[in-house]
């Protein structure tokens, strides 16, 4: 009995020690009692977790170890007191090899055998993505416009994708966030906000679809063209583009002081009705920025800056004309020539900006340099000068000079001379004029009383590369500026009585003669002489009827027995009429030759008359007499 009762004592001792046993076990304690973590193969992730120590030993010694990944747990504690929390966290590493589903445990110990176990469950996500973004829209796509895309993932399904724009031009998605996203694609519609302030040119948008566990960005590439709401089809076509250049440079690498033509062919489609036409020249640099209004466009151009305004006819096409010049100031680098012609009632209406003839289809590449030319480093533009000058006064103006060549220059001068009035002036820049630079002189001549009214030519040349004292470049050609001299003596104006001799001149009409519009004549100039001869070519007396717009050239050399061509250009007063004329002066030194020129102006047919064609009006006048004796003689005959 006695026995019995030990042995039942000894059962209840080793209970309670068991019991005191297993309740030691649970004073470690993870908080999530498990985790499950999403991980891209290669890639790593951080978890965070809490352990409670509950029990009694103070301090209470901690063992730590992991399996099944690799698992770096940041900062451990070595040992925890009574009731106190850890806040963890850990960074689980995944190879690249990895796939499916891994199983990884951390775990503690603490005393008396205590113990607890973090299982991780670790979803291995493919290192490349699944996710696809295309569209089936040609490319570039207009900024205008939407860009229709196809969204899908190729594995699994993924339950949230987020569409965003990366690359700062601002987009919007419909719909932004996709969900269930699976092998079906997904439609998602996106377009820029602002697609006005995005530069004209080509772009590349970059388009990210996020899903937390892996992405994907796709690059589109978007085009902002010339017409302000993008190319809107209607009754308007550019047939053709054409450019030329007629400078130093050639068609698509211009040079400072270059002369460019650009010519655009535009069609109206409309079969019934005629449309106003706004026709722009665009001239953007690598910015997007539209420049064109910086150049110089010369009178020789259809209209006085980048903007031309035509009617065209229902069914019908007009072809407009630019001729602009670089200037010297302008910055050289890469830029894009674009046309666009739109009706004036509004671009969103109807609007071209494309054309096969350049290299982008709706501009063409072009780089502007500084000159190779070193004959054309240091020069002359811009240059302000009264268009008429009297006989005897002071004359004055300015002008302004321009680095365009490839090297610094220390010291520059600059030479203005007219051989036949006596002028020749020198300024100099005695400061440095540094690639780029520039710097505006004045200037200041008297025409001497002596003088013959006329035309005139002032030449400004340019001398550098300064060295020891002496300017070792000179410029190539000179740049000039004409002026009239008027209100000079009768006897100083020259006649072919003791004028210039031995010299021939013809004029022809090469054009229509009308009102409002351009007069072109080109003169025949004829050395009848034994000696070559060097002619300055002017005009007067039209400006009560006419503008002088161009002589091309103004100078010209003939060799004896030979001739040569002189075009003059005026643009014709729109309420002129009848018969009108002007004088023609061939100057060699102080001699000059006039040739009276008039002019027949009408609507529908237009003359040209010299004082030096008399036998035409002759021979005109026995025909029209010959013509009314046969008309008397038939009425005789007829009566008997």
């Amino acid at each position: 009995m006695k026995f019995a009762r030990l042995a039942s004592l000894f059962a209840v001792v080793a209970l309670a020690v068991l019991a005191l046993g297993f309740t030691s076990a649970q004073v470690l304690t993870f908080t999530p009692s498990s985790i499950s973590q999403n991980i891209v193969a290669g890639q790593s992730s951080t978890i965070n977790f809490n352990l409670t120590y509950s029990g009694t030993a103070n301090p209470a010694a901690l063992t730590w170890s992991t399996s099944g990944a690799t698992i770096n747990i940041q900062s451990p504690p070595a040992s925890m007191t009574p009731s106190q929390t850890a806040v963890l966290s850990a960074s689980i590493s995944i190879p690249t090899s990895a796939s499916g589903t891994i199983n990884a445990n951390i775990t503690v110990d603490g005393p008396s055998s205590s113990q607890d176990v973090l299982p991780i469950t670790i979803n291995v996500i493919p290192s490349s993505t699944s996710i696809s973004i295309s569209t089936t829209q040609p490319q570039p796509v207009s900024v205008f416009g939407n860009l229709t895309l196809s969204v899908s993932n190729s594995i699994g399904t993924l339950p949230t994708v987020t569409m965003s724009e990366t690359s700062g031009f601002g987009m919007i998605f419909n719909p932004s966030i996709l969900t269930n996203l699976g092998t079906n694609a997904q439609e998602v519609n996106a377009r820029f906000t602002n697609p006005s302030n995005i530069k004209f040119g080509t772009h590349t948008v970059s388009i990210k679809a996020d899903a937390s566990s892996q992405s994907k960005v796709q690059n589109f590439d978007v085009r902002k063209t010339f017409c302000s709401a993008g190319t809107v089809q209607g009754n308007l076509t550019i047939n053709e583009v054409n450019w030329e250049n007629n400078g130093e440079g050639d068609e698509d690498s211009w040079e400072l002081l270059d002369e460019l033509e650009v010519e655009v062919e535009i069609k109206n489609n409309n079969n019934d009705d005629d449309v106003d036409v706004v026709v722009e020249l665009g001239l953007f640099d690598s910015s997007g920025n539209n420049v064109a209004d910086d150049l110089f466009f010369t009178a020789e151009s259809d209209g006085n800056d980048e903007e031309i305004e035509v009617n065209i006819d229902d069914d019908d096409k007009e072809t407009v004309k630019w001729v602009f010049r670089v200037p010297a100031d302008f910055n050289p680098g890469d830029y894009k020539l674009a046309v666009k012609a739109y009706d004036d009632n509004g671009q969103n209406r109807d609007c071209d900006d494309n054309a096969s003839q350049f290299d982008n289809s709706f501009f063409q590449s072009i780089k502007v340099e500084e000159t190779s030319d070193e004959g054309r480093f240091v020069v002359v533009d811009d240059i302000q000068l009264d268009t008429q000058v009297s006989c005897g006064e002071t004359a004055s103006g300015e002008f302004t000079v321009y680095n365009i060549g490839e090297d610094d220059q220390e010291r520059t001068r600059i030479v203005i001379r007219n051989q036949n009035l006596g002028i020749n002036i020198v300024r100099e820049i005695t400061s440095d004029l540094d690639q780029g630079e520039d710097e505006t002189l004045d200037f200041s001549f008297a025409v001497p009383a002596t003088a013959r009214n006329g035309n005139y030519v002032l030449e400004f040349i340019t001398e550098y590369d300064y060295k020891n004292g002496v300017y070792r470049e000179e410029s190539e050609s000179s740049f000039d500026a004409s002026f009239e001299v008027i209100g000079c003596s009768t006897q100083n104006t020259g006649n072919n009585n003791g004028g210039l001799t031995n010299i021939k001149i013809d004029a022809d009409l090469a054009s229509d003669a009308k009102a409002g519009e351009e007069l072109v004549i080109v003169a025949t100039i004829t050395n009848t002489g034994n000696e070559d001869a060097e002619y300055s070519i002017s005009a007067r007396g039209y400006s009560s009827w006419a503008d002088l717009t161009d002589i091309s050239p103004g100078t010209i050399s003939v060799d004896a027995g030979e001739s040569k061509e002189v075009t003059l250009k005026m643009l014709v007063n729109k309420d002129a009429s009848g018969t009108q004329a002007f004088e023609m002066q061939v100057s060699e030194g102080s001699r000059v030759q006039i040739q009276e020129i008039e002019v027949e102006l009408s609507s529908s047919s237009s003359g040209i008359f010299s004082s030096n064609n008399s036998l035409i009006w002759i021979i005109g006048a026995v025909n029209l007499l010959l013509i009314i004796l046969i008309i008397v003689v038939a009425v005789r005959m007829s009566r008997r």
